[in-house]
């Protein structure tokens, strides 16, 4: 996956940041997102997969928040569940969301 540098959830332009380091709650973390400040924050120096999975991951995040769903936005197994099916098929069928 090439990073972008920016991602469109719902109304909203992400600025996609990559840093050597992500700290959330002084945890080093290998992504954050931030609806307020419209940012998803990337680690570089990961494999190519683990990258997309890590992006698409914070994605899902911002939806739950668009989608007003703060239970769901602040739930990491229900995020991961859905961030790794969807990076999964994405990886198994390139192309098909390239029209």
């Amino acid at each position: 996956m090439k990073i972008p540098k920016q991602i469109k959830v719902g109304a909203m332009k992400y600025d996609v940041i990559q840093c050597s380091e992500v700290i959330v709650n002084n945890e080093e973390v290998a992504g954050s997102v931030s609806p307020s400040l419209q940012q998803i924050k990337v680690q570089t120096g990961l494999k190519k997969e683990f990258t997309t999975e890590v992006i698409i991951h914070e994605i899902v995040h911002a939806i739950a928040h668009h989608a007003g769903r703060s239970d769901l936005f602040a739930d990491e197994s229900i995020i991961e569940c859905f961030a790794n099916g969807f990076t999964q098929v994405m990886l198994d069928n390139k192309g098909i969301f390239n029209s």
